[in-house]
């Protein structure tokens, strides 16, 4: 899942110029490991972490990163599944980018942007043969 997600990151980077920064998340964002991205060939196919998800790690990342809806856009790449209720910080610019239908990011209290990959025919290739 992780892998075809990155693949979609880097067609997209092959269309627009942007400068991204990856970062991995479990139950806490793991900083040490970050990296930045200016060509889509510098994305790493590589896991980190693991375990349950705590999506709540992400807001209190971006909030002590001092991050604002006007200079961050947060892309958050998941199944869904993790807690029902986050405090935000008033950070509302995030896309999330679901393995799984768009009913069932846990989520309930954001009003952000989802995207599915759940109809996404080549992604249900891929999911069939694993």
């Amino acid at each position: 899942e992780i892998s075809y997600l990155l693949t979609q990151i880097r067609a997209i980077m092959k269309v627009y110029d942007a400068k991204l920064t990856v970062y991995s998340f479990d139950t806490q964002v793991h900083a040490q490991e970050a990296y930045e991205v200016k060509q889509a060939t510098q994305i790493r196919f590589e896991r980190i972490g693991g375990g349950g998800t705590r999506f709540q790690s992400i807001f209190d990342f971006l909030h002590q990163q001092h991050a604002t809806n006007n200079d961050t856009l947060a892309v958050i790449l998941t199944d869904g599944w993790g807690e029902a209720k986050l405090e935000p910080y008033r950070f509302s610019n995030v896309l999330w980018v679901l393995t799984t239908e768009r009913s069932e990011l846990s989520v309930t209290n954001l009003q952000t942007r989802v995207a599915s990959l759940a109809d996404d025919p080549n992604y249900q290739k891929i999911k069939t043969t694993n």
